[in-house]
């Protein structure tokens, strides 16, 4: 939870001079609706979130519906039917996608549109992409419009029954930090960190029609 930990929470202030505070504490909004999600139509740029906070071994990865596999840019695997959960690990140069393997260094998981992508428990809206790092481990990183992204962190940041002018506030003060990061990143391989070191995300299931509307 990044409640007044967070970066923008320790920074926001209304433009009426009232200071938000946000209480340390854990909140997890049990909103959570069907795995259709609602559409979310952003004009700006995709916002690159690292979702792993250090490199994994191997990873747990589904979809909801049809996808594309891409391994450096071929593709891999391309399915109409929601990918099952599947174990990927990374040996040496090899990557393995359950009963695949092959050699290469970036892969992607792009479902179709309005499909989710799976990571452990956590659903997320756009795609994933998987980056090398040492001894064989991985990053993990979604790529995200940049309302999803504002609608997945506002629900984290809040409590459920403060007011939509509150939620309204925080996405302003978000936005214009995540589009910051991404500015000052864009040679990097993220944009922001999902936990308090930036702004807490927390995907698709951290969404309610609250933080869909202010985003």
């Amino acid at each position: 939870m990044f409640g007044r930990n967070s970066v923008v929470t320790r920074s926001l202030r209304l433009t009426t001079g009232v200071v938000v505070v946000v209480f340390l504490g854990t909140f997890f909004c049990g909103c959570r609706g069907p795995l259709d999600p609602p559409d979310i139509n952003s004009a700006g740029p995709d916002i690159r979130v690292l979702l792993t906070s250090s490199p994994r071994p191997s990873v747990e990865l589904a979809t909801t519906s049809g996808y594309l596999i891409y391994l450096d840019g071929t593709v891999l695997e391309q399915r109409d039917t929601s990918m099952p959960q599947r174990v990927i690990t990374r040996d040496g140069q090899i990557w393995r996608v359950g009963g695949i393997s092959a050699p290469g260094q970036q892969l992607k998981l792009v479902p179709h549109r309005q499909s989710l992508v799976r990571l452990g428990q956590k659903y997320y809206r756009g795609w994933l992409e998987l980056i090398p790092a040492a001894d064989g481990r991985f990053n993990v990183i979604n790529h995200v419009n940049t309302d999803a992204y504002i609608a997945g962190v506002l629900a984290k940041e809040l409590y459920a029954d403060w007011s939509l002018q509150t939620y309204r506030a925080l996405a302003v003060a978000a936005r214009t930090y995540g589009l910051h990061r991404r500015a000052m990143r864009m040679e990097g391989l993220y944009d922001v960190m999902s936990g308090q070191a930036d702004q807490v995300y927390g995907g698709y299931l951290a969404e309610t029609d609250k933080s869909r509307k202010a985003a």
